[in-house]
């Protein structure tokens, strides 16, 4: 068989539809603008290989009939028809040994490690990390004609066939005129929320990650970000950043189980560059630009402009950077805080959590790890062992909150032009009501999908990114 050809980095998926293509780093800056190499013959050098090449794979009969050596977890087969539709996703766990199968052979190309195994089959092996890529089927001079999107640990999620609700009536508002009516409807009228429920039609489609980010992930991905020796002034967050040194050291190879424990201690700068190294991993364009800036505090400045702490693994809280989005990106990103919503209710819209109108916590239990009463505060769990929600995303509720950032401003008074907020309660959300812990844990009928001050003024988190998919 014909050995299999590098055509480029993943870093330059769009060098077979571009005649060149861009190279970013990890803070969203362009580092090198480079000619597309048309030819398959040639290589590009060793620089960016190591980046994920893609592979060319030639159908050839000696391949009929192989002896695998590795157990096939899904065999999917494809049809033409399918083919034809830009948002055709196939959605595959991290791990899982696939054979990708079409109606008739062809030429393959791929951002993605694999094998032809006969005429008509890919076979891939195992892809370690959550993430996107994509398998085409092209013509022996490379011309694309089919394309089959694969989602890693994500799930294709398409908003535009329903209605949503946004927003929510809490305790949070304002009256217009200080009476109390004793009427239901007109006290209703008297209030002002600030952010009120509303119903929604939408037209986006998203990918998004089934899991929070876990532990390894984390490790495994910010690697070049995790100091093996972390010399923090601040105690508590130095042990914390060993703890990060421990598992770095731990990651073996990139293998990082489904059902490994959810990251709960990242920093909001962390888990924005999680998602540009994400990006960064898939050959996508980062979301995030960061800058250097001399102000003082977190705020919202406009748009798509913040200020937030660098907390790293090894800076100090003593400085800020301003971070910009992109918005011709199409890479990964933090939900912002209306997204959250909708991907937390997928499609409900009459109850205030998953668990809709459960009097019993056994309910809530099915769906969320909550009640721990460890002195442990960052002690955490596996994803994914309990209940999904109706979009097919884990642990939406209890485990870890989540950071989400506001897209254009933050309503809420308390909170004015915070940047971002965490959504989703945690571990240590309360199965029994305490006074005396009210404003540290919430009992857990305090959950919900809307506003909440338990969702905001926690420094740590965890993270569940998503990818706003081009129309």
């Amino acid at each position: 068989m014909k050995k299999m050809i590098i055509l480029i980095s993943v870093l330059a998926c769009y060098a077979l539809a571009a005649d060149h293509f861009s190279i970013y780093n990890a803070k969203g800056a362009l580092v090198e603008k480079l000619e597309s190499q048309r030819d398959s013959s040639v290589e590009i050098s060793d620089v960016y290989k190591k980046n994920g090449p893609i592979y060319i794979y030639k159908k050839n009969d000696r391949y009929k009939n192989k002896n695998l050596n590795v157990r096939i977890d899904t065999t999917l087969f494809v049809k033409k028809e399918s083919l034809k539709k830009n948002d055709f996703w196939i959605e595959i766990e991290k791990n899982q040994n696939f054979l990708l199968c079409f109606e008739s052979s062809n030429y393959y190309s791929s951002s993605l490690k694999g094998e032809s195994v006969n005429d008509s089959c890919v076979l891939f092996e195992g892809i370690p990390l959550v993430g996107s890529s994509y398998v085409s089927v092209v013509d022996i001079d490379g011309k694309e004609l089919y394309k089959v999107n694969i989602a890693i640990g994500m799930k294709f999620i398409d908003l535009t066939r329903s209605k949503h609700r946004l927003g929510f009536y809490g305790n949070d508002y304002e009256l217009k005129v200080n009476r109390i009516y004793g009427d239901s409807v007109l006290d209703m009228k008297n209030r002002i929320y600030p952010d009120p429920e509303r119903i929604v039609s939408l037209n986006d489609k998203y990918l998004v990650d089934t899991y929070l980010a876990t532990n390894c992930e984390i490790a495994s991905v910010l690697s070049d970000e995790i100091s093996i020796n972390p010399k923090l002034t601040n105690k508590e967050r130095n042990e914390i950043s060993k703890s990060w040194a421990k598992r770095k050291r731990d990651v073996k190879g990139n293998k990082c189980s489904v059902n490994d424990t959810a990251a709960n201690t990242l920093t909001l700068y962390q888990a924005i560059m999680y998602a540009n190294y994400r990006s960064l991993k898939d050959g996508l364009k980062p979301y995030y630009k960061f800058e250097k800036t001399n102000r003082k505090s977190n705020v919202i400045l406009a748009e798509g402009k913040y200020v937030i702490s660098l907390l790293n693994f090894d800076k100090s809280d003593e400085t800020n950077v301003m971070v910009t989005v992109d918005e011709l990106s199409d890479g990964y990103r933090l939900p912002y805080y209306d997204e959250w919503m909708v991907f937390a209710r997928a499609g409900d819209l009459n109850n205030r959590s998953i668990w809709g109108n459960a009097e019993s916590v056994e309910k809530v239990l099915e769906y969320a790890w909550i009640g721990d009463k460890t002195s442990n505060l960052y002690a955490s769990k596996p994803v994914g062992l309990l209940k999904p929600n109706k979009y097919g995303l884990y642990d939406v509720f209890g485990l870890t909150g989540e950071f989400v950032l506001f897209e254009k401003n933050n309503p809420f008074k308390n909170h004015y032009k915070t940047p971002s907020c965490l959504k989703g309660g945690n571990l240590k959300t309360r199965l029994e009501k305490s006074l005396y812990e009210a404003h540290v844990f919430p009992y857990w009928k305090s959950l919900n999908y809307g506003y909440s001050d338990f969702n905001f003024g926690a420094s740590l988190g965890g993270v569940r990114l998503v990818r706003k998919l081009k129309k």
